[in-house]
């Protein structure tokens, strides 16, 4: 992988964190990769606000339907 394609997605990672913590009220900082998403209160409205907030911002997600985000990192590892 090339440097400036890795730093653009941890760019687009950040941004996903950052989000992340203001749909689910939690502080960025304290969100780590293997915090199951759940223990955050994710369920299918804070996915849709993610996902509309995050587009806004011109990053995507690859989430098909019915696939089970179970962490933080299954989240992040998402972006497109």
């Amino acid at each position: 992988m090339a440097a400036a394609e890795s730093r653009e997605l941890e760019s687009a990672r950040q941004a996903v964190m950052g989000s992340l913590g203001r749909v689910l009220g939690v502080d960025p900082a304290d969100i780590r990769d293997d915090t199951p998403l759940v223990l955050l209160g994710w369920d299918a409205l804070a996915r849709l606000c993610l996902v509309d907030l995050l587009t806004e911002s011109g990053i995507s997600l690859n989430i098909p339907p019915g696939t089970s985000l179970v962490t933080v990192g299954d989240l992040a590892g998402a972006v497109r």
